[in-house]
């Protein structure tokens, strides 16, 4: 009976379905996205940077829920920062990074651009992958590119091709000797990920300088520091002990101004603060899922409602040859389960292809979220039962003498 009355009215049922299939795929849309991005940053930081302490600074708010992600910037560490921790205990490599603003010509056009400013080291660290050519030489007049700045210069750009960088009032020709890949670790911490990147040693134009507090005289100055532990270094140690540093008697410890405070992590801290962002959306998708469900069942309602008005005679017939109130209870309530199970299902392909496209439209790893997929599911299932509680109440209570006199 329940499907005859699916087939005589398909397109009201459909629509009845919308409000589930919206909820649940929905759900299962921003979780499969969560799971991608929670995959790419553990894959690519956890993976290669695990002895990695990254060292930045932050004017964010430290009792604001939502941790900081690549928000580097004060340039406050200097050089003698840079040589002090070179000899702690447990620390291997210093790397330093700043970025100052540049013009870079190809021919007749020129491009706005970020310069990024660092030892040759840095390439080793961050595992990026030369495509062609090598690293700059210290002191060269030598520029690496990434595949993305490539595309945005010229897209024909190639290992020996000279370029002009300009920076206020001063330029210098510069040679391409290297090509990496996009995919960098460290970009991902600084916030540059995804984009053109051109990195060059500090000897060419130079990071900006400072007068050091401690010594007194001018020093260069850097908004990142990559520190890597020693093979058998506990990297939350060396992790401690480049705070204390820092919060000590560091150079940054004295030029941060009040409003900024230290930003001190390793690898695995990273990964952590993503997992913390991406449980609180999920649970933010989830009371939005649950929300259009929750609509989706007074469409529901209202059907079954519809349904027993449509059906009072039908139902009288059936209460005369002996079917029992649970009986027809039983029947509006499979109505409702099915129009649930429908949505439920339909959501969950809705909401798998639609996270699958997101993934690889963010070039993120596509993991499939099992659970979710059987929570989404379960909440359309159980809501749309709950939905059909009352219709089937309703009907269960008609009077069949009542009820055959109806239509």
């Amino acid at each position: 009976m329940s499907l005859r009355q699916f087939r005589r009215y398909p397109v009201r049922t459909a629509l009845t379905t919308v409000g589930v299939v919206m909820g649940v795929g929905a759900v299962v849309t921003f979780t499969t996205l969560g799971l991608g991005l929670e995959a790419a940053v553990t894959g690519t930081l956890v993976g290669d940077s695990q002895a990695v302490v990254t060292a930045s600074t932050t004017t964010q708010d430290p009792d604001e829920q939502l941790p900081t992600v690549g928000q580097g910037g004060a340039r406050v560490f200097t050089g003698r920062d840079v040589a002090e921790l070179r000899n702690t205990t447990g620390v291997s490599a210093v790397i330093p990074l700043d970025t100052v603003g540049v013009t870079v010509r190809d021919g007749s056009r020129g491009y706005r651009q970020r310069l990024v400013v660092t030892p040759r080291s840095y390439f080793s660290l961050g595992r990026l992958e030369f495509l062609d050519g090598r690293p700059y030489r210290a002191g060269a007049g030598e520029v690496v590119l990434n595949e993305d700045a490539v595309a945005a210069l010229d897209g024909e750009l190639s290992v020996g091709t000279e370029l002009v960088v300009a920076r206020n009032g001063r330029q210098r020709t510069v040679t391409v000797v290297g090509i990496v890949g996009t995919s960098n670790p460290l970009a991902r911490l600084t916030g540059r990920a995804g984009a053109p990147q051109v990195y060059a040693p500090p000897s060419l134009f130079g990071p900006r300088t400072v007068q050091s507090p401690t010594t007194d005289t001018s020093q260069p100055a850097y908004s990142w520091l990559f520190v890597r532990a020693t093979p058998r270094a506990d990297v939350e140690a060396v992790n401690g002990r480049v705070d204390g540093y820092l919060r000590g008697a560091s150079d940054a410890g004295r030029l941060l101004s009040p409003t900024q405070r230290f930003d001190v992590a390793t690898a695995a801290d990273w990964t952590d603060r993503v997992d913390d962002i991406t449980s609180q959306l999920t649970s933010y998708i989830l009371a939005v899922g649950v929300t259009a469900v929750a609509i989706g069942a007074v469409g529901i309602m209202n059907l079954l409602l519809v349904s027993v008005s449509e059906r009072t005679r039908a139902i009288g017939v059936m209460r005369a040859v002996g079917a029992t109130r649970r009986d027809v209870v039983g029947l509006f309530l499979a109505e409702a389960a099915l129009i649930g199970l429908l949505g439920s299902a339909a959501g969950v392909v809705a909401g798998v292809a639609a996270g699958y496209a997101g993934v690889r439209l963010l070039a993120f790893p596509f993991r499939l979220p099992l659970r979710w997929l059987a929570t989404a599911a379960a909440i359309g299932l159980t809501v749309s039962l709950l939905a059909g509680v009352y219709p089937a109440w309703r009907a269960a209570r008609l009077d069949p003498v009542e009820a055959l006199r109806g239509e």
